[in-house]
């Protein structure tokens, strides 16, 4: 193999700048949408989980008042 053959080869092997920038600008649209999911999904769980202990908590009170 020549060395031109040699460096042609290489560089059918590197990837080109457009291909690195698409796969860059996808890669981080793409984390972005997953943190979002994930902050959305925690605010949720974290809301359901306060409702249901408000919940707890009045019904204890309630449940107190009552017996008395």
């Amino acid at each position: 193999m020549t060395d031109d053959e040699q460096k042609s080869t290489n560089a059918d092997r590197e990837p080109r700048a457009s291909a690195v920038s698409f796969i860059t600008a996808e890669h981080f649209t793409l984390q972005g949408a997953r943190s979002a999911t994930i902050a959305e999904s925690t605010g949720r769980a974290s809301m359901f989980l306060v409702s249901v202990s408000g919940g707890l908590v009045a019904s204890r009170s309630a449940g107190g008042t009552l017996s008395r």
